[in-house]
């Protein structure tokens, strides 16, 4: 693989981040097969976002051998996912943690087994443009729930957080400045360029489980890099 065409021009031109937009949800429907693709319901609109934390987790492992380092290993296993957010519907609340609304409003409990979702997150940058991560086959738990009374004079507002952990796979999106090649795609495991102009709105929320080519037999082929 050989090294990408880095400029102080080029990231110079690149925005920076500068806030977060709002979560999605698309719950799993088929886990897929080595060669067929895994499904997706529609993409839902979970919550807007106060913060979020993306955590890589490795495997990591060397072997030794005549007094050196003959092997040695780094690999990405999962991706721990914290979300901070304002208010969520009781409905999709339900829904992320595969539970039912009754007919008087009530939440009832499943056979607490947690459906797998992809989460999609928007990270905004000050150029106007947008990064959408997806993270797959993530299992969300409920997180920390804190509440405390309200003290006269002051205005505190209360977060609640979700937990989950998710699986990166790759998929294509487009980037020729980080390539020789002027219109190479490259397959990159967390983001794509979300609806802007840079993007040219090839791919959104809504569309994205359709016109994303996923890592299987039929994924494209990575261009000088």
């Amino acid at each position: 693989m050989s090294a990408p065409v880095s400029t102080l021009d080029a990231i110079q031109a690149m925005g920076l981040y500068d806030g977060l937009g709002d979560i999605y949800l698309a719950r799993m429907t088929n886990k897929g097969t080595a060669t067929a693709a895994p499904t997706y319901e529609t993409p839902i609109l979970a919550c807007e976002g106060v913060q979020v934390s993306l955590q890589p987790q490795y495997a990591e492992g060397s072997q030794s051998a005549s007094n050196r380092v003959i092997r040695k290993s780094r690999r990405l296993t999962s991706i721990n996912v914290t979300v901070q957010y304002p208010r969520m519907l009781p409905q999709v609340m339900a829904y992320l943690h595969g539970r039912k609304i009754d007919a008087n409003g009530g939440e009832t409990v499943g056979d607490n087994v947690s459906p797998e979702f992809a989460v999609g997150i928007k990270a905004t940058r000050d150029d106007g443009s947008a990064v959408m991560r997806w993270l797959f086959m993530c299992t969300l738990s409920e997180g920390n729930l804190d509440h405390a009374t309200r003290e006269d004079g002051t205005i505190t507002y209360q977060i609640p957080t979700l937990e989950g952990s998710a699986l990166p796979l790759a998929y294509e999106y487009d980037e020729p400045a980080l390539d020789t090649g002027s219109d190479a795609v490259k397959v990159h495991p967390i983001q794509y360029k979300a609806d802007t102009a840079e993007a040219g709105g090839k791919w959104t929320e809504d569309n994205f489980f359709t016109a994303v080519v996923g890592p299987w037999s039929d994924a494209p082929t990575t261009t000088g890099g």
